[in-house]
Order: structure tokens, then C-alpha cells, then sequence
């Protein structure tokens, strides 16, 4: 049998078959997932690092990524950038300095320089930030991975399918 619409909730729908048995096969809605993630994306950051930017999916980021470590880390920030922005939503905005003191390689630049900052970017498209290194070839590289990303060409990362 043909597939047809099933509604869900208004302007929504989800797709049905009834197979060769009789039973009935739905398929999942592509469309209010994709919506659902962006949602969860833009709200939870450990959530966007994992998945949105694609860390977690990454084999080299499941190399060095550890859950106890990191996602306090990313709830920490998270913290410090809802108070931020809601402060800065009621026309008390300031700046505001963090400082993340761990050992080289456990992944600061990709977290907080690639993925904290386009992340802050989803939450306020008219936000200026500065990407600042040991030197501007860093610089350039740490950019180089946000555009990858907003560009599509992470494998691992759904930012441009969402």
C-alpha cells in the first residue's frame, strides 16, 4: 500500500504503510527531529559538543573525551553563559572572564575556542567574538575547524544538517 500522512500535532506529520501482513509501519519524522535536536543543540552545550559540533561522535574525539571530566566542564560553562546572557537580555551586560586551568591536551581548544564559541553564536547570531592564540597560525586553524564545521564538511558533526 501507498504510504499516507498520519497528523501529529498541527502542521506536522508522520508517515504510515500498512505492509503485506496487514501490520502498520511508521516512519520516523526527519524534519521535527532535526528541529528537536537544533532545539536541544542551542539549550544543553555538553549535548551540542557531543553531537551538534560532533566530538563525541569523532573517533579521535572518543580517543579523549571522558564524560566525569568533561561534561562538568561543559555544565560549569554553561552555567557561567546563561548568566551571562540572561544579565545581557535585561540590559546589564558586562564582560565576563573565564579561565579553564587543565593539562595540555585535554582538549580546551576544541571545546570551549571551536565548539563553545559557535555554540555562543547559535544562542546570539549578532555576537562578536575574537579567537586569539600563541600565534595567528593557531588562530587560523582554530578558525579553519569552525568553518569546517558551519560548512558541512565534518562527517561527524549534524550543525549543517540541523
Amino acid at each position: 500500500m501507498p504510504p499516507r500522512l498520519i497528523p501529529l500535532e498541527p502542521g506536522e506529520v508522520k508517515l504510515s504503510r500498512t505492509t503485506r501482513s496487514g501490520l502498520d509501519e511508521y516512519f520516523w519524522n526527519t524534519a521535527s527531529e532535526a528541529r528537536l535536536l537544533a532545539q536541544f543543540g542551542q539549550e544543553n552545550f555538553w549535548f551540542f559538543f557531543q553531537y551538534v559540533f560532533g566530538a563525541g561522535e569523532n573517533p579521535k574525539g572518543q580517543l579523549w573525551i571522558d564524560p566525569q571530566v568533561h561534561m562538568p566542564m561543559a555544565d560549569w560553562f554553561q552555567k557561567h553563559v546563561d548568566e551571562w546572557m540572561e544579565s545581557r537580555s535585561k540590559g546589564r551586560g558586562h564582560q565576563k572572564h573565564l579561565a579553564i586551568l587543565i593539562p595540555r591536551g585535554m582538549g580546551k581548544t576544541t571545546m570551549f575556542t571551536q565548539a563553545g564559541q559557535l555554540w555562543l553564536h547559535c544562542r546570539d547570531p549578532e555576537l562578536s567574538s575574537f579567537i586569539g592564540s600563541e600565534s595567528n597560525v593557531l588562530s587560523q586553524k582554530i578558525l579553519g575547524a569552525i568553518k569546517g564545521t558551519l560548512a558541512g564538511s565534518d562527517p561527524y558533526s549534524l550543525f549543517s544538517k540541523l
